[in-house]
């Protein structure tokens, strides 16, 4: 289990406030605690993000580039099952007595790389001449699947909300959107 470790910081700061009474030593365990913890997320989420956008890509692939690529590797070109699937569906954690809802704060990191995601791409599309757009449709196509993937497992924004509001499309009186503004722009 990954938060076995965890639990020798819930052991010393049962010892430093029950047995040695000292306050000052379990606010430091506390701060420790609190960064492992986020470091420990992070890493996390970027596996997980990783994972799912390989996925999405291997299922993406046009099967005669397969093909090939199996023939000149000489093996399978297959993504291993996640071994981060037990770990998605844990509810909860305790942590220096606190219970803490996994799943949910993972899903909030993993929402942040799609967000980042999202972002990059549409900013890749804004800054590149509108050939690029066939591009920017493939690589928004893996996002949307990998969010999908991502969504049967972890309680995920949706997809369109996320796109929308990064296009500048939040509600009915800002046109077209930043996609939108630029294919204008290139076309005048």
């Amino acid at each position: 289990n990954i938060f076995y470790p965890m639990e020798i910081y819930n052991d010393a700061a049962e010892l430093a406030l029950d047995y040695l009474n000292q306050r000052y030593l379990f606010d430091e365990i506390e701060a420790e605690v609190n960064l492992a913890f986020d470091q420990l997320l992070h890493h996390l989420s970027k596996e997980i993000f990783k994972y799912f956008k390989t996925l999405a890509g291997s299922i993406l692939l046009d099967c005669n580039l397969e093909t090939a690529f199996e023939k000149m590797k000489g093996g399978a070109l297959k993504v291993k099952v996640s071994r981060y699937a037990t770990l998605m569906s844990q509810q909860t954690v305790r942590l220096l007595g606190r219970v803490i809802n996994l799943q949910v704060l993972l899903a909030q990191y993993v929402l942040d790389s799609f967000r980042r995601n999202i972002r990059g791409i549409l900013r890749k599309f804004q800054s590149s001449p509108l050939s690029c757009a066939v591009e920017t449709k493939s690589f928004l196509d893996n996002t949307r699947l990998a969010h999908a993937l991502a969504s049967q497992q972890l309680p995920l924004d949706s997809f369109d909300t996320i796109f929308k509001e990064f296009d500048g499309r939040v509600s009915l009186l800002q046109g077209c959107g930043t996609i939108g503004n630029h294919i204008a722009e290139e076309l005048t």
